[in-house]
Order: structure tokens, then sequence, then C-alpha cells
């Protein structure tokens, strides 16, 4: 079971890290508002397939919709924020960011739970915030900041996980506070997209949506790869591997990075890949800790 567990993890790492790395190609050409509601729309329904398994579906209680509902609220503005970013940024940089949540869990376990803290979890948390600070720095040290919305995006993404993680303990399945959560951020991103779309024709990104072109094609692979990850997440979790799934998971950042270097021939400063091999060693410190 546990080789099984493990073979998941992988498999879901694989996912995500195609997801976010594909994920730069549609949000730069069509725009990260149109992006995100395709991606959200592919999203929810592939998680319906999760009520497939009887084991995922859990059960429906005025707590685990009000969670569900909230984490939705944050899973869109993630969306929403993060894909802004790629409009502009390097996807490796960009996405090396989606290690901090698990720092922002583990603060708000300390300061709103009063849980006590472990000196491994206390390096975990610096070193992630020390290697986002290297990742946003640009020649000379110059503060990017265009990746605010992303970091912004990544820290609302911890919240989501409490809110998320409480709705799926209070189901005992991950089915319904996910398909929820998906609704929910899907009509946040396109209410977003309806009442404040603003055309921009100098920059090409608002032109007309070809249904057959391959950035929409692109968006709905992502939206399905990003739902496959998180299916991974859940199946891994009930096999009892949580710890060590999670460290698997936690390598993202190091295989996006290298994604955009391969596919996007992105270029990173010596001090931003010693950011990413502190975040990551970082975010797998907070897995085991």
């Amino acid at each position: 079971m546990i080789l099984i567990g493990i073979v998941i993890a992988l498999l879901s790492l694989l996912t995500y890290s195609i997801a976010d790395g594909l994920s730069k190609y549609p949000s730069r050409i069509i725009g990260h508002n149109r992006t995100a509601v395709i991606v959200l729309a592919a999203g929810t329904l592939a998680s319906l397939s999760m009520f497939a398994v009887p084991q995922l579906i859990g059960t429906i209680t005025p707590a685990v919709i009000a969670l569900s509902v909230f984490a939705g609220f944050l899973e869109g503005a993630w969306f929403l924020w993060v894909f802004k970013s790629l409009e502009t940024e390097q996807v490796g940089n960009t996405m090396a960011l989606v290690d901090v949540p698990y720092a922002i869990i583990v603060l708000f376990g300390i300061l709103v739970l009063i849980e006590p803290i472990t000196s491994i979890e206390i390096v975990g948390v610096i070193g992630i915030f020390a290697g986002v600070a290297l990742v946003m720095s640009k020649d000379h040290f110059k503060f990017n900041k265009r990746l605010i919305p992303a970091l912004a995006g990544n820290i609302v993404l911890g919240f989501f996980y409490v809110a998320f993680i409480s709705a799926v303990t209070l189901s005992g399945g991950i089915a319904i506070p996910a398909t929820v959560a998906k609704l929910v951020a899907f009509a946040i991103i396109l209410a977003d997209t309806l009442l404040f779309y603003k055309p921009r024709k100098h920059t090409g990104i608002y032109k007309p949506l070809n249904l057959k072109s391959l950035p929409f094609l692109a968006a709905i692979l992502v939206g399905v790869l990003d739902a496959a990850g998180a299916i991974g997440v859940a199946a891994y979790s009930l096999l009892g591997i949580v710890v060590l799934g999670g460290a698997i998971v936690a390598i993202e950042p190091a295989i996006v990075m290298l994604f955009g270097f391969k596919f996007y021939k992105e270029r990173f400063t010596t001090f931003q890949i010693l950011g990413f091999v502190i975040i990551v060693a970082g975010a797998i410190l907070l897995n085991i800790a």
C-alpha cells in the first residue's frame, strides 16, 4: 500500500507540475481572466469524477457547505492573482511561490490555534520566506513587483487549505468540498470577468476567443490536470502516507522551474535558483516536522 501511495504522490507531482507549467501559455495569450474561467470550468467537471468513488464522497452538513464556499472564494482569488502574474512573469518564478501555503498553515496553527512550534518548523517557515525573497528578486536585488499578485494569491491559498481541510474532515470525504469550492471559485472568476473585463487592444490579449485554438485547449488541459492532482492527493491521504506524499508534492517548484527553462527558454539568476532550493527544502521540512 505504501508503494502504491508513493506512485500516486509522484503522479500528483507530475500532474500539478504540468498544469502549473502549462498555465502560462494561455494566460499570456488570452489573458488571466479568461484562462482562469476555462481552467475552473474544466476543473469543476473533472472533480465530479470523484463521486464515482464512494470513499471520497462523505456527507453534507451546513458546516461543510459553509467551509467549502469560503474555500471557494479563496481558491478563486488564487487563480485570479496568480494567473495575473503569469501574464508577464516567468512561470518558474511565479509558481515557485506555491509552497508558501505550507508556511501559512504552520503560522495559522501557531497564532490562531496556539499550537506548539518545533525547531524544524521554525527553520522551514524561515526557509520558505527567505527563498521567496530570493525568487522575487531581479538583477541587483531589485524587488519584482509584478510577482506581488502571485505572492498574495499563495498566502490566500494557505487559508484556503485550512478551510478546505476542515471541510473535508467534517465531511469525511473530498468530493463534496472540492466540487462546491470549484463551483464557487468559477462563479467568482466569471463574475469578475463579466464585470471588470476591459479590452486592451494594444496587447492583443483580448481578441475574440477561438474555441478551437491551442490556448483554449491548453487551459482545459490545465483544469483537468489540476483536478487530477487534487484527486491524487486525496487518494494517497486515504492510503495513510500524508507526510511522505506531501513531501513529494512539495518538490513541484523545482519541476516547474525546469519546465520553464526547457519550454519557455526562461533564465534564472544564481540567487533565484538558490531561492528555489531553499523554498523546496523548507516545504519538505514542514511536511516531515
